[in-house]
């Protein structure tokens, strides 16, 4: 009967590599997390002031491609 010598030397290299490799992939898809919701909130941003600047131009009567200039500047 053949007896097998079976070697543990992989088993401890992969129980270091795994939690490093496991920790790059987390790392990367929680940076895609991060820009995805810097853009979103971006975006929500540029809206804002949009519709902020749309809302006081209807309230001061100014119609579209008109400026801002008062009345003694024109």
């Amino acid at each position: 009967m053949k007896k097998f010598h079976v070697q543990g030397s992989m088993t401890v290299e992969m129980s270091f590599l795994m939690p490093m490799v496991l920790f790059l992939i987390m790392g990367c898809i929680l940076t895609a997390f991060y820009y995805h919701d810097k853009n979103i909130l971006s975006g929500a941003a540029y809206e804002t002031a949009v519709v902020g600047s749309t809302k006081t131009r209807e309230k001061d009567g100014i119609k579209d491609g008109e400026t801002f200039l008062s009345k003694d500047e024109r």
